[in-house]
């Protein structure tokens, strides 16, 4: 992400942002700053933004871009303008009158300007990956240089970097760890793999050990909370883009609310176990986990398996989605049915879907078998 300075505020996480004018209430800024970070999806920061939430009658000029894989969310109000380039060209969308906003999903974007009145024509300049800037303007995607991977060795030094991805920002200082018995791909002088990794387990393989410690939290300890419709037939809380209730298939009426986070599902290891996904996850031979508030720590499985990363791989949550994020060394292998075998490299994620097999190794899989 890119941005141009200017006098209003622009909050960028990763590859979603927030624009606002500069007469917004520092608090506000702050709320909104803790929700994109978070990874909330679009509904939860507009209601804030249109004061549903806080009760606030004043509705600032605003522009919010959540990305989410191939699709982007956007909502904007007031003297901003958004062009957006997808593979049948470029449209672009302004809010119209005051007194209202725009809100659409777009699907296969390869870049978006979101910039205000004013600031044509718009040329950002500087990298904002993570942070809070004064900008008159960002720009996501594009034919920006990929400066994130060139900050490794900067972040691991203790400088400070605002280009700079969260992974990198929360890497460890200590270098990658390996077992002595782990097989690691090898490359050959030309860089070609030259050991593919296969998903097809072995037929001679002996169980994996794991960690069965359940996830506990002390009495009374705060819930992350999830904007929910629920339904006033049987109460079954269900997420907001849903118009008939997944449990008794009853019409839901009325507005969001404010709920603790119910399960999202479950999963299955390859062993049998099987975990509820009520805390984000961490699965690997020494699974770590930063940056996360105390309320939602992950909940850490270790396995004995020397193909296996120390942390492989990630789950986390975004609004009612569970996000399925590679970081193992040796990569990891989507099964997904009706598709491709499909190979995911460092840091790539992917929304989970019911079916899905994960395996991190010829031993290890991770499969999804209920999704909320």
């Amino acid at each position: 992400m890119r941005y141009l300075p200017g006098g209003w505020w622009g909050l960028a996480v990763d590859q979603s942002c927030v624009i606002l004018e500069p007469e917004v209430d520092i608090q506000l800024v702050h709320t909104l700053w803790r929700r994109l970070c978070n990874g909330e999806g679009l509904s939860p920061i507009v209601d804030i933004l249109m004061g549903k939430s806080s009760g606030s009658e004043t509705v600032p000029e605003f522009a919010v871009i959540i990305t989410d894989n191939n699709r982007v969310d956007i909502s904007i109000r007031g003297r901003i303008t958004v062009k957006v380039v997808t593979a049948d060209g470029e449209m672009t969308r302004t809010p119209g009158p005051m007194a209202t906003w725009s809100q659409e999903g777009i699907m296969d974007t390869s870049s978006i300007d979101v910039y205000v009145e004013g600031s044509e024509p718009f040329t950002p300049l500087l990298p904002l990956y993570i942070g809070i800037a004064g900008v008159c303007g960002l720009r996501i995607g594009g034919d920006e240089e990929p400066y994130s991977d060139h900050v490794s060795d900067l972040v691991d030094s203790g400088i400070h970097v605002i280009g700079a991805s969260v992974e990198d920002a929360q890497r460890a200082p200590e270098p990658f760890e390996v077992a002595s018995d782990e097989e690691i791909v090898h490359f050959d002088e030309s860089d070609e793999e030259v050991i593919p990794f296969s998903p097809v387990p072995s037929t001679d393989s002996q169980p994996i050990p794991f960690n069965k410690e359940p996830p506990s939290s002390p009495p009374g300890a705060p819930q992350p909370m999830v904007w929910a419709r629920v339904c006033t037939v049987c109460q079954t809380p269900n997420s907001t883009r849903l118009e008939v209730c997944r449990g008794c298939q009853s019409a839901l009426e009325g507005d969001g609310v404010h709920i603790p986070r119910p399960s999202l599902g479950k999963i299955q290891i390859s062993n049998g176990d099987v975990y509820s996904l009520e805390h984000p996850l961490r699965i690997g031979r020494k699974p770590e986990a930063f940056g996360y508030s105390k309320d939602d720590e992950p909940l850490m499985i270790k396995v004995d398996d020397p193909h296996v990363s120390a942390t492989h791989l990630r789950i986390d949550f975004r609004d009612w989605n569970v996000i399925i994020t590679n970081q193992g060394r040796n990569g990891t292998v989507l099964r997904r049915p009706g598709e491709p075998d499909r190979r995911f490299t460092d840091q790539e994620h992917v929304v989970a879907q019911v079916g899905d097999v994960f395996y991190l190794s010829s031993e290890l899989s991770v499969s999804i078998i209920e999704l909320t």
